[in-house]
């Protein structure tokens, strides 16, 4: 369906439906891999991984990190099956297990990158797509709801050299910006309109800026 379109190289790795038993590790060390052959180019390196992601069945020791090792109720069922509230800190406590087993290996991953003299060129920029709802409207998931558990996302970008400071921005911004954001970075300009805004004035603290 396109998601190869501009890559050079490209690999679906784990079939879709592989998440269900967390395929996190795997992506990474193929990432790993690849960056070890070709971190002497310049590059650009996509790294996608379905882990947080239902039924919260992440490796062990992170399945049960946060859980309750004796529960002994249902498994994890999402949407109204779910109503015991045992049952629903069970579900919430798997997906804190998912978080804690995917930042795991991409933390490994970004050892990696730095083992190999990449931290002083490379920048690195970390997202998710969405968060998850956990009964707080009523439902749970991504799919149905658009409040805050689910628009409210990480974005972290770490950039080569000393020319930037740690800064965090507490306003909202939105996925669309890295676009224009890693283009106003790099100094490259494209033609035609999107709906992307570069946060590079916010991360300078620029006070004049009009957002």
């Amino acid at each position: 369906i396109g998601f190869s379109r501009g890559f050079d190289l490209y690999s679906d790795g784990e079939s879709p439906e592989s998440h269900l038993t967390g395929t996190a590790e795997n992506t990474f060390r193929q990432a790993a891999a690849w960056l070890e052959r070709y971190a002497h180019l310049p590059f650009f390196l996509f790294v996608h991984t379905y882990e947080p992601h239902a039924p919260y069945d992440a490796p062990e020791p992170w399945k049960l990190k946060f859980a309750d090792s004796d529960y002994d109720g249902a498994p994890v069922r999402l949407g109204p099956d779910a109503d015991a509230e045992e049952e629903k800190q069970h579900i919430r406590d798997r997906y804190d297990g998912c978080i804690a087993y995917t930042d795991h290996w991409a933390g490994w991953f970004l050892d990696r990158l730095d083992n190999l003299g990449l931290r002083e060129n490379t920048m690195v920029v970390l997202f998710s797509d969405h968060g998850e709802e956990f009964w707080e409207h009523g439902d749970v998931g991504h799919t149905s709801q658009i409040y805050d558990e689910v628009l409210w996302t990480p974005l972290i970008m770490r950039m080569p050299g000393n020319d930037y400071h740690p800064v965090r921005i507490s306003r909202q911004v939105a996925l669309t910006d890295v676009f224009a954001t890693v283009l106003d970075i790099l100094d490259i300009s494209v033609s035609g309109v999107y709906d992307s805004y570069s946060l590079l004035p916010l991360m300078r603290n620029d006070q004049d800026v009009i957002y």
